[in-house]
């Protein structure tokens, strides 16, 4: 075969409608031809970085990669080779089969961003505390029932994904992350906090909801209300509100969703005057209290899917006139 149809071919099965089939195909035939291929070629070959780790092609170009996504390839084995990338600085493995991390994965020292979506963990090394640079570590959808305590060693960590795993309770070492802005943690099993949570002072959104009810969401609220940054908040199986969610001063939008036993809003709510969006849908209100009228800095209310006659409707949006409400 020439080298300018070898150069056509290559090109056809590298082209957007490829699939991962003729990807390979091309990437095969690239090893069999002993790389011997076209620049325009190598432009396409870069386009499919995990490709070129496993066909040992373009290694100049892959030991310098800072960004690699390996999405939806049924991995269910770490890749060994990515440990070679010393310069990545964020690895995307989402919705894969990977069931464990390997202890070598400190070597991706400069690694800053970690996405780990729907795979198959149930728990992780105590190696991960060794990626001092890491800010966002991204583990929704897993079947992690613990977390190892070098969590705590992720000083830089800015953004934390738990959501969706088999979590009963989080490590003391977690109120380490005094750099952590979002932590998700709904659709799990944890009915308590950590002591010293109030220690997470840079926290803004917390997501506390689908997980069974705390076991005193008195005392949960009231450590919350010592994190002076806290703005967003999601909660839910509730049958009412508590009486210490009035010292969250400071919030700006809170979630109360999903919580059927919850059929009436308490006038505590009028206290939260900082509120600008409220989601109250999928309870089982029928009404709302007078005090709801305090919101003024309310913009957006959710109440959609709640038993809310048409009369009651107009009542809310009398008292709320500068706020857009769902139904």
């Amino acid at each position: 075969m020439s080298e300018k149809k070898l150069d056509t071919k290559l090109l056809n099965l590298l082209s957007h409608e490829a699939s991962g089939k003729d990807i390979q195909k091309a990437f095969q035939l690239c090893v069999r031809k002993d790389k011997k291929y076209s620049k325009k070629v190598t432009k396409q070959l870069r386009q499919h970085p995990f490709y070129c780790l496993e066909y040992n092609l373009e290694a100049k170009y892959t030991c310098n990669l800072k960004q690699l996504n390996i999405i939806e390839q049924g991995l269910r084995k770490f890749p060994k080779k990515i440990l070679k990338l010393n310069n990545l600085r964020e690895l995307d493995l989402s919705w894969n089969k990977l069931g464990e991390l390997p202890e070598d994965i400190r070597r991706l020292h400069k690694l800053k961003d970690l996405a780990l979506h729907q795979n198959r963990f149930r728990e992780l090394p105590p190696a991960l505390g060794a990626l001092k640079k890491l800010r966002r570590l991204l583990l929704l959808g897993n079947q992690l029932e613990t977390l190892p305590g070098e969590i705590g060693k992720l000083k830089q960590l800015k953004e934390l994904n738990l959501a969706d795993n088999k979590l009963t309770k989080l490590p003391d070492e977690i109120t380490q992350l005094k750099n952590l802005r979002t932590l998700v943690l709904s659709n799990n099993l944890i009915t308590t906090l950590p002591a010293d949570f109030e220690r997470l002072t840079k926290l803004k959104w917390l997501s506390l909801g689908e997980n069974p009810p705390m076991a005193d969401w008195n005392k949960a609220l009231k450590t919350l209300s010592k994190l002076p940054k806290l703005k967003c908040l999601y909660l839910n199986e509730l049958t009412e509100l508590p009486t210490a969610i009035k010292r969250l001063k400071n919030i700006t939008e809170l979630h109360i969703c999903q919580s059927p036993q919850m059929k009436e809003l308490s006038p505590i709510i009028g206290e939260l005057t900082q509120l600008k969006e409220l989601c109250l849908y999928e309870n089982r209100l029928t009404h709302l209290p007078k005090e709801i009228a305090k919101l003024k800095r309310l913009k957006v209310l959710h109440l959609y899917n709640n038993p809310i006659s048409k009369k009651e409707q107009k009542h809310i949006q009398k008292l709320l006139p500068n706020c857009k409400v769902w139904f």
